[in-house]
Order: structure tokens, then C-alpha cells, then sequence
């Protein structure tokens, strides 16, 4: 029997006691013939009810029983009712009679069957229930109905358009019951299962009326929502918190405690903001984290579950039998909408760069609702997204499914690309990887080299690759990068700038205590060891620059409190740390590293200007004593200097300013707001600051222009040579207009962050030569290696979340690249992780769900 009928049955015998009531104040006004119509009525009913209990148990109970003994007392009294002088009596013979029989109920005929009501309507997101559906078909005490509801395309002004019903697409062993054959407001299902929490909310779709969330509410004793999305990682967007699914559910399924909080979180969120707390449940009782069914089906489907059609065998298999590698493709509403034009440019490109390649077979899967999303909210760009597809299908060299099975194409697959969303989560789940699609990149920084820093060996420039474990160097004429080596035992790149003493070049490493000691002749490298009881433990850098003098290399601090000094004859280690106290005096913000690039004014003499302290340093590498100064007001922090043989001049990190400056008189002029167009809340104004010619030159970082001060006059000019071209939203190699910029004699080299560009600017004839760095072909494949270890290595021991197993298309690691290698996905770590941040993430959520819900039901 299932709870609907007990309640039906307790129904029955509440209004009968009513009855009782009447017929006691009938009989006390001497109404006796309509007492006794009311006595008939009462014995009719109570025949009925043992009817629909015979039919709902085919053996005998007491409780039908007592209604046939209830229907004789009632007869028995209607027949002597006339001739008893006390008739009141019956009336109370009635209740106690009636009492016995609300009891028998409550004992005997307890609830022990549920009907439960599936209303999907997108057959692609059936995934969402089916197995909660397939648990609840195997229990003898459930009746389980699939009935999808069908759904409309909306108009750009909201209203209904074409209305769609995909009742035939749904697998071939789930029977589904016609929508208008299943009378719900009859049947009253115990349990109703939704997984479109919109009602009206949504500007793309809406499903039949009949069926939203705020009127099902009413026609169950649960309606549970279950989202037809997954998320990939710890937080749900806020606007799903909210939405009528959430609101009206008695009960919301979510994948792991993570989300169940966040849904909290944003639930609370809404409450407050409405003033309607507990108008819609308590959100800790409403939210259960007990996993989701579509990881069910990803975790439990195989490729062999799935016939594959004769178009995808043609693409996929080869002639010897073994399978192509499939790229899974998915596109997305949120991010058609962010992209635009730039989003329909981007889908072109990958189609042309799968187009060419080799061994590889795109898998096109869009999400089911992008045409009605261009319809509907981008009418403008329809006609080039169905051009898209048409052209796509007609060349026929990849797939596309707009089928109802994701998990068909998902079991096929071997690595996602694509926008942010759900599907990602099922990869997760199977341990497959996950690349994210970059809408802005649409060719390939690839071949270009990065760096930070640069430093001059004779007529040669050297740097470190910033992205990769790589040393070059390059003729100052032909600018043309050669590969010399890269650093042994080192998976990370070197952003340093080093310095070379005797065939040996010195390179300051992360904060791991060690330095290199690397023989380039020999390709011999030395990991030589420094204790860090000096070092913040929390930045990144001890050092950031090395210098030498003599037998001895200087390291100078990043956030290391000394400098160091290496004996490259004893391999002695010494310390400098004269100057740690009298600085923090003056420091304004002890988060910030100590000093940056040090500015060299005779062979024994460096000054090191502060970035935390409005202070300069220095400091003497013969006698190793450090001499402090305190330059400008309290609080300004400085990140350039440049001497013009008489004078200092210091850019400040955090001012749109420049210092003059001299030891023995103190600061001579400070030039305020001098640059314009700072994007950066007037701070990094300049990279570099640069005395040459006669001019302090002013390589801009985050400002729009590039200046000189004549050290005579203190006149101000711009330097449209060097004038930095921002524009809004496009991609860079690096934010800022210059990374570095250095000079030799009158000649200035700059290396500019859009795009790669070195630039060789002469002060003195104003010729200026600039040329993208690009690494030849020959230097690409050596490289290859270790530039795959570096884009695709992933150190497991550091990922705490399945999205630290994700990989990025990025300028310098595009789609191409990635098809051309393989993608060493930490399998086994991700899915732990995944079963870690999921609850029941063993393919076994669907039943958790059932079990738990009809338990709820049954109580």
C-alpha cells in the first residue's frame, strides 16, 4: 500500500468521525430520518473502504474487518435508533469503533509500496536520473514511470515558440509513459523526480507549464530536484542556488559536501537578501550530498556498451584495427555568450587545425541548446553557426553528434577540450584528461622566446627560458637564440639573472637552498647547498640576481635576509647582514621582497634600492660593509635606479613618480604623476630606469608611454620609439608593455612583453632595430622535450583538487601541440581525488539516492 492510500483510508475515517458529530446533533434536535440517511451514508463508505483495501492486499486484514463490523453497528443502529431512548449513545459507540480502526490503519496497513515519477525532458540530460530510475525499477515495492514532459524554444521576447517532445529518443530499455496519459494531479506520486530547476527563469527554453517545480510541489510528498549538471570543482555558480528547482524541492541531490555547502551558502545568501528565511525549507535539511547518477553512467559505461556507428568506425578505427586518438569537443552557452564573433572565429580555427592533422579524430559534441541559445539571445550570429556545422558535416573528416547519448561519446573518447563545464567532471570521473579551450588564442606563441631577465656575456645576450628548463644565448647582431643546455635535476625554469666567472655560469634557483654551479663546456652542472635560516619561507625567491667580483659571486636577496657570498676557489659560504636591522626601521610593508636588480657604480660598490623601504643601500664588496640611506617620505617603495655621475634617480613601485636623488644633500626633486595611462592604480609605472646620453629613459611596465628627463634641465619628453601598444582584451606573452630593459653604452635593449619583440635602440643616432625572438626548428625539437615536461608535467604530489590535474591552452602551449603529444594525465591520482571530493563516487550514487529518499517517503 503506499502512503497516498493510508492517507486516503485516515481521510475516509476523519470525515466519518465528523459525520459522527452530525448524526449526535441530528438525533439530540429529533432529526431521526436524517440521522438515519446519515447512518446509511456512514455504512457505504466504510464497505468501500474494505473494497480499496481487498484490492490494495489480496489476504485478509483486521483493519477490513473492523470496517465490516463498523458497517453492522452502523445498520444495527439505524434499525433501532427509533426505539432507544438514549440514541445518543450510539454516536459515542461510534467514535470508540472508529478509534480502533485509525489504529489498525496506523499499525496494520503501513505504507510499504511508493510510486515514483520521472520528468525529464532533454533525453541528452537523462543521464542525470537513469540510474536512480534503473534502482527504483529493481524494487518490487516501487512503480516507476519515466514520463518525459515535453519543452518550448523561447522567443527573443520571452514567449513560447516551437514546442519540442523527445520521447522517442530515450534508451531502449527505459519504457516511457506518454506525458498527457499520466495523470499527475490523480495519481499523486509519492516521489517526483525534476532535473530543470528553471519553472519560467530560463531565456533559452521552458518546459510545459503543467510542470514546473512551484506546482509539482503540491501534487507530491517529495519532489526532489537533481541538477542535469555536475561541477568540477568545490563551488556552484551562485544564479543555480536559487532558481525555482531549488526553492520548491523538498529535497535537492548534489554531488559532494564541497557543493552541498556552497548551494548552503548562496541559498542563505538569497534568504537574506529576500527577507523569506525558512519560506522555502531549511537549506541544511533541504541539500544532500549523496553524489550524482551521471558520474554513475561515466563510471559504468565501457566502449563496448555502445554500438558505434558505421561514420565514427570509418574515422576512428585504422585499417589495422587499432583506434585513433578522439578529442572530445564541447562548446557552451555561457561561453557563446562571453565570446561572440570571437567565439565562432575560434570554433573555425579548431576545426582547421584537426582538419590537418594526423592520427586524430575530433569529436564535435555542442551543447543541445547553443542553436536556441544564437536564436533565442545572438539571432545576429545564427546564420554563421549553422554555416559552421553544415560545412563541418559536409567535408565529413570528423564527427558530430547532436545525439541524445553524451556517454556514448564520452566512453569513445580519450582527452576533452573544450569550454569550462559539467562534461569535464565525467572525464574526471574515468580518469580521462581534461584540456581547457582559450578562446583568444588562435595561433601559436610557441616558437617565441620568453624571459624575464637578460644579462651580457662579451657580444652575447643570455637569458633563462621563463617557461621552460632552458639556457640560450644570441649574437647581439643577428638576435638569432641558440640552445645551449638546460639544467639537470631541475624541473622548474630559471627566471634569474646570472653571472659567469671562469666557464662557469652561477644562477640563484627557487627557494629549494641550492644554487647552480653549471660548466657550460662540460654541460656539467652543481647543485651547491645554502642553509635557509635566513629565508621568509612563504616567497618564492631567496635570490634574484647574482653578480662577481673577484674570486667571489655575490647572491642578492629577493626576500633572503643577508647576501650571500660564494668563494668559487674554498667553495666557502659567507653571509652579509649588517644592513637587515637598520632597513626594517624603515620598512612599510615586510610582504614585499627586499630588493630587485642592484645598480653597480664602481667595481667594489653595488646600491640595492628597497622595494619595501623608502631606503638605498650601500654596499661595499671589498670590505662587505653596507651603508644605509633613507630616501624620500615614509612609505615610498622603489624599483628602479640609475646613476648619471652626479646624481641618482629611483622609480618608485608604488607611486607614479621619480626621485632625484644625492647621498651627501638628500633628495633634490621628486617628479609627481609623471607618466599617463597607468593600468596598473598607478603602480610599476616602469620597468627600467636607464641613464644614457645625456637622459634618465623611462621604460614603461604598466604605463602607456615611455619618457626621458634631461638630467640638465629636468625637462620631461616622450619617446614615441618605445611608446607601448595596449589594447583592450588581447592577448599578451606578458602584461606589461616591457619586462627588462638594459644598455650598453649608448645603445638601450628592451624586450617587449606583447609579443616577444627585442628591441636595440641607439640614444645617440636613433636608429632603433627590433625583431621578434623566435626559436629556429632545430632549436624547437631539441627542446620539445623539455617543453612538454613543463606544459604537461603535472607533480601529483602538489594537487590537492581534480582541477590542479587540468591543462590550459595558452600562447606558447596550443591545440596543436597538444595533439601532437601524449598527455601524461595522473590517472590514478585524479580519480582518488575525485572519490575524495565526491560522495559515492564508486558508480553507486543512483541507489544511494533511491534508498535514501524512499526511506524519507516511508517514514
Amino acid at each position: 500500500m503506499r502512503k497516498l492510500h493510508q492517507n486516503q483510508i485516515l481521510d475516509l475515517l476523519k470525515t466519518l468521525d465528523k459525520v459522527t458529530d452530525e448524526i449526535k446533533r441530528f438525533l439530540k434536535n429529533n432529526q431521526i430520518p436524517t440521522a438515519i440517511n446519515l447512518l446509511a451514508d456512514c455504512q457505504d463508505s466504510a464497505i468501500n473502504a474494505c473494497g480499496f483495501i481487498r484490492e490494495m492486499h489480496s489476504e485478509g486484514t483486521k483493519t477490513e474487518g473492523l470496517l465490516i463490523e463498523f458497517s453492522e453497528i452502523l445498520y444495527k443502529a439505524s434499525t433501532e435508533i427509533n426505539n432507544e431512548k438514549n440514541p445518543n449513545k450510539f454516536a459515542d459507540k461510534f467514535k470508540d469503533k472508529l478509534r480502533i480502526i485509525r489504529n489498525s490503519v496506523n499499525n496494520e496497513l503501513k505504507p510499504n509500496k511508493i510510486e515514483i515519477a520521472f520528468f525529464p525532458y532533454k533525453a541528452s540530460m537523462w543521464d542525470c536520473l537513469e540510474s536512480i530510475y534503473l534502482a527504483a525499477k529493481d524494487d518490487p515495492a516501487c512503480d516507476a514511470y519515466v514520463v518525459p514532459i515535453p519543452y518550448y524554444d523561447r522567443l527573443p521576447g520571452g514567449a513560447f515558440g516551437q514546442m519540442h517532445y523527445e520521447g522517442k529518443e530515450y534508451p531502449k530499455n527505459i519504457p516511457v509513459v506518454d506525458w498527457q496519459a499520466y495523470n499527475v494531479e490523480e495519481r499523486k506520486p509519492d516521489i517526483i523526480f525534476v532535473h530543470n530547476p528553471y519553472d519560467d527563469k530560463n531565456y533559452v527554453t521552458s518546459v510545459h507549464p503543467n510542470f514546473y517545480c512551484k506546482r509539482l510541489k503540491n501534487l507530491t510528498d517529495c519532489l526532489v530536484y537533481v541538477p542535469y549538471f555536475v561541477c568540477a570543482g568545490d563551488e556552484v555558480e551562485e544564479h543555480f542556488c536559487a532558481m525555482p528547482g531549488t526553492l520548491y524541492a523538498h529535497k535537492v541531490i548534489v554531488q559532494s559536501e564541497s557543493i552541498r555547502q556552497s548551494y548552503i551558502k548562496h541559498f542563505r545568501k538569497f534568504e537574506k537578501n529576500n527577507n523569506c528565511r525558512a519560506v522555502f525549507g531549511k537549506p541544511e535539511d533541504k541539500f544532500v550530498a549523496l553524489g550524482s547518477p551521471k558520474f554513475d553512467k561515466a563510471i559504468n559505461s565501457k566502449p563496448e556498451d555502445f554500438e558505434m556507428p558505421p561514420e565514427w568506425q570509418r574515422l576512428i578505427m585504422k585499417p589495422d584495427g587499432t583506434k585513433k586518438k578522439v578529442f572530445f569537443y564541447n562548446t557552451t552557452i555561457g561561453a557563446i555568450l562571453q565570446g561572440d564573433e570571437k567565439y565562432l572565429q575560434k570554433v573555425r580555427h579548431v576545426m582547421s587545425v584537426f582538419r590537418d592533422a594526423k592520427d586524430v579524430v575530433l569529436l564535435w559534441r555542442p551543447h543541445p541548446l547553443n542553436e536556441a541559445t544564437f536564436q533565442s539571445m545572438r539571432p545576429k550570429l545564427l546564420n554563421e553557426y549553422e554555416r559552421i556545422i553544415a560545412d563541418y558535416k559536409r567535408d565529413g573528416w570528423g564527427i558530430f553528434d547532436d545525439s541524445s547519448d553524451l556517454h556514448r561519446a564520452i566512453a569513445w573518447s580519450d582527452v576533452y577540450y573544450g569550454d569550462v563545464s559539467s562534461v569535464m567532471a565525467m572525464f574526471d570521473a574515468v580518469g580521462k584528461p581534461v584540456v581547457l579551450q582559450n578562446v583568444g588564442v588562435r595561433e601559436s606563441f610557441g616558437d617565441r622566446a620568453v624571459f624575464y631577465n637578460f644579462f651580457f656575456v662579451d657580444y652575447e645576450i643570455w637569458f633563462c627560458e621563463a617557461r621552460f628548463n632552458a639556457l640560450f644565448k644570441m649574437n647581439k647582431e643577428t638576435l638569432e637564440p641558440e640552445y645551449i643546455g638546460s639544467f639537470p635535476s631541475l624541473s622548474e625554469p630559471i627566471f634569474h639573472v646570472g653571472a659567469l666567472h671562469n666557464g662557469n655560469l652561477y644562477c640563484a634557483l627557487s627557494n629549494i637552498g641550492k644554487f647552480t654551479e653549471y660548466n657550460i663546456q662540460k654541460n656539467a652542472m652543481s647543485l651547491i647547498k645554502y642553509e635557509r635560516i635566513k629565508c621568509n619561507k612563504n616567497d618564492a625567491y631567496d635570490f634574484w640576481m647574482t653578480i662577481n667580483h673577484d674570486k667571489y659571486i655575490y647572491f642578492l636577496p629577493h626576500s633572503y635576509k643577508a647576501i650571500m657570498r660564494f668563494d668559487t676557489e674554498s667553495k666557502e659560504i659567507d653571509f652579509v647582514d649588517d644592513w637587515v636591522e637598520p632597513l626594517s626601521r624603515l620598512t612599510s610593508d615586510e610582504k614585499l621582497p627586499f630588493f630587485h636588480i642592484p645598480l653597480r657604480i664602481t667595481e667594489n660598490t653595488i646600491m640595492l634600492f628597497s622595494y619595501r623601504a623608502n631606503a638605498v643601500i650601500e654596499f661595499n664588496m671589498e670590505t662587505l660593509k653596507s651603508k644605509i640611506y633613507e630616501v624620500g617620505q615614509k612609505g615610498y617603495q622603489y624599483n628602479g635606479m640609475c646613476f648619471d655621475g652626479k646624481d641618482y634617480w629611483l622609480s618608485l613601485w608604488n607611486r607614479n613618480s621619480v626621485i632625484k636623488w644625492n647621498p651627501e644633500i638628500g633628495v633634490i626633486k621628486e617628479f609627481t604623476n609623471i607618466a599617463e595611462g597607468n593600468f596598473y592604480e598607478n603602480r610599476r609605472c616602469f620597468c627600467s630606469i636607464i641613464f644614457c646620453e645625456g637622459y634618465v629613459w623611462l621604460v614603461p611596465n604598466y604605463s602607456k608611454q615611455m619618457l626621458k628627463i634631461n638630467v640638465k634641465t629636468d625637462e620631461i619628453s616622450k619617446v614615441k620609439e618605445f611608446e607601448p601598444n595596449f589594447i583592450d582584451g588581447e592577448f599578451r606573452l606578458h602584461p606589461t608593455a616591457y619586462v627588462n630593459a638594459q644598455n650598453i653604452g649608448s645603445v638601450i635593449y628592451a624586450y617587449a612583453g606583447k609579443d616577444g619583440t627585442f628591441i636595440e635602440y641607439d640614444c645617440k643616432t636613433q636608429n632603433k632595430q627590433e625583431k621578434i625572438i623566435k626559436y629556429s626548428q632545430s632549436v624547437m625539437e631539441k627542446t620539445k622535450p623539455l617543453r612538454q615536461k613543463a606544459f604537461l608535467y603535472k607533480d601529483t604530489a602538489k594537487c590537492q583538487k581534480v582541477t590542479d590535474c587540468y591543462y590550459y591552452e595558452r600562447l606558447w602551449f596550443v591545440l596543436s601541440d597538444y595533439i601532437s603529444c601524449e598527455i601524461n594525465d595522473c590517472n590514478s591520482t585524479k580519480k582518488q581525488l575525485f572519490s575524495t571530493m565526491n560522495s559515492n563516487a564508486d558508480g553507486t550514487a543512483g541507489k544511494k539516492i533511491f534508498n535514501t529518499v524512499k526511506t524519507i517517503v516511508l517514514l
